[in-house]
């Protein structure tokens, strides 16, 4: 699921067509994500992944053709030939209780987040933002956090704009490089290349942090090496009135 998203995210890749037999399993899938990351909201989702169960019909009719010894077990499995509105509605809501809700769109040179709940878990397999390039993070409130786990083999690097009207956490265990033409203009940042698990994100950081006994926030990665947060002093720019938190690990 992951490499077709990072393919389709990919502009060489398009225009891209996927597709399956059935078109409702992790096809359905694929395209209730892909819709939703477009901004199409839930109901509209749901009614297209509902369209594969007309598509079903043909298709159960061909195989009691092509096999026509198994029409009685063909007939009788509902469940494979069903795309049960109902399940889709449940993984969509699986989604958004773990991961929260955030929707991306994209206009010219920027990127715009938007973050319904007021905790988000984002994983991304590359994360930077390049010179005159803008991503927005739009979110419900000033104390709404966003916790975005890089997983790349090489640094994050940040040569444009990041704006937020609320928390952003930065991942990355390779390393992190605020560079020439970083502006930064947020209600708190952490970037760190240590490890934040997401239980504990989940749960409240702030909480963690003040229990003597809690054990640590950030941790360092399993394989015992991280990379570095670094910050061109004369060319990054931090914007806004100052007063968020910055936290660089």
């Amino acid at each position: 699921m992951l490499a077709a998203l990072e393919v389709l995210a990919s502009p060489d890749a398009l225009p891209a067509v996927f597709h399956c037999t059935a078109g409702k399993d992790r096809t359905g899938v694929l395209s209730a994500i892909v819709l939703s990351l477009l901004g199409v909201d839930e109901p509209t989702v749901v009614a297209d992944y509902a369209l594969s169960g007309a598509a079903m019909l043909r298709l159960r009719a061909k195989l009691i053709q092509k096999y026509p010894e198994g029409r009685e077990t063909i007939e009788n499995i509902d469940e494979v030939f069903s795309a049960d509105p109902a399940q889709m509605e449940q993984l969509l809501d699986h989604i958004q209780e773990q991961y929260g809700s955030v929707g991306a769109t994209f206009t010219g040179t920027t990127v715009n987040i938007a973050q319904f709940t007021s905790k988000a878990i984002l994983n991304w397999a590359n994360f930077n933002i390049a010179n005159g390039y803008t991503v927005n993070f739009i979110q419900p409130s000033a104390t709404a956090a966003v916790l975005n786990d890089i997983w790349s083999a090489n640094p994050s690097v940040i040569a444009g704009r990041l704006n937020a009207n609320g928390q952003v956490y930065l991942i990355n265990q390779n390393g992190i490089v605020f560079d020439k033409g970083a502006q930064i203009n947020v209600a708190g940042l952490t970037a760190s290349t240590l490890t934040l698990p997401s239980s504990t994100f989940e749960d409240g950081i702030l909480a963690a942090n003040t229990a003597s006994t809690a054990p640590a926030v950030f941790v360092a990665p399993p394989n015992g090496t991280a990379g570095a947060v670094d910050v061109d002093a004369d060319q990054a720019r931090r914007l806004g009135p100052g007063e968020g938190p910055l936290r660089l690990l």
